[in-house]
């Protein structure tokens, strides 16, 4: 074949000229098609040359061939125009080509790092949560498209298209497709791929696990007492009725989407909840411990410190900005705490929790209260 022999700059260079003509950034002449041919069809083959694909995963990856997903429409499906110039210069179909597009999407995610799809929950302030981890932290939210006209409080958790807009999104660019009460809503497969975070219903969580598999999904869901989450929802504008009829709805039709977490978020402010999110996936992300070393993830709340004793200077010490609340994660181990039948020592975890709170700020505290959260 033409790529035996061939150096890894070489390589790379194929790899770059196949990528600007197959996105259509460059209208090569027909010489450089039939250069490209044996790249075209060593790609599409059931066994690609490890070089040549890894030459176009360092390209792609590097390379400006994935448009904002604002731009619409043509810029805003890319993996359709690649698929229609393989189709119109090559005669490859489309169903020939979408392995290759599987494995280009896939390229562009770190290592396969998975998507954080969070599931909306009445009287939770999943928004705020979402909006907090994209201004603290820059993770890109995923904003589908709908053609529902939304109010001020939505504007920034939607694109807003019209009927016709909507229409041409193309089938196979759809990773999740819903209608409710007349409006259309859809998330595309380029949007997921170039965020961090996804919220939706637990419908659209049905949807997304069935239908996309771009990258791996980490589904997180939250969960309160009912009472609190009432209180939250009338606090919004919901009547009492209102309120408990949703949350009971909510919670019989959440007991079927299966999560890798649930967070309890009855104290936790959007603040907390967000911070949770983060340490939650970074620790999933990042842990390659075996069981002996694995940790209890805890959030210690409602922490009262007792400033009282003779070492306190409130002039000097107002800075410390001593916490109410408290999220670790890497300090207690399963191992130390585990009961015969599998169950955690929560007396013994809490003598050791108080220990390390005074330790760890320096004062003493009087009293907290504490949830295993993983």
């Amino acid at each position: 074949m033409r790529k035996e022999g061939m150096t890894k700059q070489a390589l790379s260079s194929m790899a770059y000229f196949f990528l600007r003509m197959a996105f259509a950034k460059e209208n090569y002449p027909e010489s450089v098609l039939e250069e490209l041919q044996w790249v075209v069809d060593d790609l599409l083959s059931e066994d690609p040359d490890d070089g040549l694909l890894e030459a176009v995963r360092e390209e792609f990856v590097e390379g400006d061939y994935l448009h904002t997903p604002d731009s619409f429409p043509a810029a805003a499906f890319p993996y359709t125009t690649f698929q229609e110039m393989l189709m119109k210069h090559y005669q490859y179909h489309f169903d020939e080509t979408q392995p290759l597009v599987n494995k280009l999407s896939a390229m562009h995610y770190h290592n396969g790092r998975p998507l954080v799809v969070l599931v909306k929950r009445s009287g939770v302030a999943y928004v705020e949560a979402a909006q907090y981890l994209h201004d603290k932290y820059s993770w890109e939210l995923a904003r589908p498209y709908t053609t529902k006209p939304c109010d001020q409080k939505d504007k920034d958790a939607y694109n807003v298209f019209t009927e016709k807009e909507m229409s041409l999104i193309p089938e196979w660019e759809v990773a999740s497709y819903a209608e409710t009460e007349g409006r259309q809503y859809c998330v595309t497969r380029l949007q997921l791929g170039m965020a961090d975070l996804y919220v939706t219903d637990w419908i659209g969580c049905q949807i997304l696990r069935k239908w996309y598999h771009d990258r791996p999904l980490y589904i997180i869901m939250t969960d309160a007492a009912d009472g609190v989450l009432i209180k939250r929802m009338m606090e919004r504008g919901s009547t009492e009725t209102e309120a408990f009829i949703c949350v009971h709805h909510e919670r019989a039709a959440l007991h079927t989407v299966s999560a890798d977490v649930t967070i309890q978020v009855d104290e936790m402010s959007a603040e907390d909840l967000g911070e949770t999110i983060k340490l939650l996936f970074q620790k999933t992300v990042n842990s390659h411990t075996d069981p002996q070393h694995a940790y209890l993830d805890l959030y210690i709340h409602d922490i009262k410190w007792d400033t009282s004793d003779d070492d306190y200077d409130p002039d000097e010490d107002d800075e410390l900005d001593l916490p109410e609340t408290v999220t670790v994660f890497d300090r207690f181990r399963v191992v130390d705490y585990k009961n015969e039948d599998g169950s955690i020592n929560e007396h013994a975890l809490s003598d050791d929790v108080s220990d390390w709170l005074s330790n760890e700020y320096g004062f003493c505290h009087g009293g907290f209260q504490m949830q295993i959260l993983g």
